[in-house]
């Protein structure tokens, strides 16, 4: 169950890389080559053994990032 719960989220934000990349295409506005957060946190989530840890980092990320989109869709 779990492993099919992983799985889904990650076909999703496949998804959601790709859909972005092509808006940026579209837009015409270059894409990131690096980014020190995006760094940092990937190696702060893979450094971290425990599961309960690092879903709990993924889900905080994930709520601000939720009033991230929020605040650009009022923007927009």
């Amino acid at each position: 169950m779990a492993l099919q719960g992983i799985a889904k989220f990650n076909s999703l934000r496949i998804n959601e890389m790709l859909y972005l990349g092509r808006f940026l295409d579209l837009a015409q506005i270059p894409c990131l080559q690096r980014n020190w957060g995006d760094t940092l946190f990937r190696k702060i989530r893979y450094a971290i053994p425990t599961m309960e840890i690092w879903t709990t980092l993924v889900i905080m990320v994930e709520t601000l990032a939720l009033v991230y989109y929020k605040a650009i869709q009022k923007a927009t």
